[in-house]
């Protein structure tokens, strides 16, 4: 997502250095706590510290907007991942763009909360990319 993020010219900044710290707290040692931001598959077996992650990157002054990809999470996990996405956006004034690589039917009771809390989810990276960008156009005017 990254080097398609660059490639349409949006910028990835650093998190601050206490975002890093909090993150340190949440994502496995074998994770990535800079921008962008891995929690591994770790989240399948505790998947609120996806959402403790998110909540660290939201309050992180640098960082207008996310763009979550999710890939093999499917449900019942999945809809709690949901909820907690929609959670987040109700909480904050920060968009959190979702890309969900993952086949509908393995996690069809999420996709369907996130629709019903018109939640976009889209099945590409670079769909995701080009929205956050116009987006982001849109506020730069």
């Amino acid at each position: 997502m990254q080097t398609i993020a660059c490639r349409h010219g949006l910028q990835l900044p650093d998190f601050s250095k206490s975002t890093k710290v909090y993150l340190k707290q949440v994502i496995p040692d074998f994770g990535v706590v800079q921008n962008p931001f891995d929690t591994t598959a770790s989240i399948i077996n505790n998947p609120g510290n996806l959402k403790k992650a998110l909540e660290i990157v939201l309050n992180d002054p640098n960082i207008d907007s996310i763009m979550l990809m999710l890939t093999t999470v499917g449900d019942p996990i999945a809809s709690t991942v949901a909820k907690d996405i929609i959670d987040l956006t109700r909480k904050s004034d920060k968009s959190i763009i979702l890309s969900w690589l993952i086949s509908e039917t393995l996690a069809s009771n999420a996709f369907a909360l996130l629709r019903e809390n018109q939640i976009p989810i889209f099945t590409s990276p670079e769909k995701a990319v080009l929205v956050l960008k116009k987006i982001s156009e849109y506020y730069e005017k």
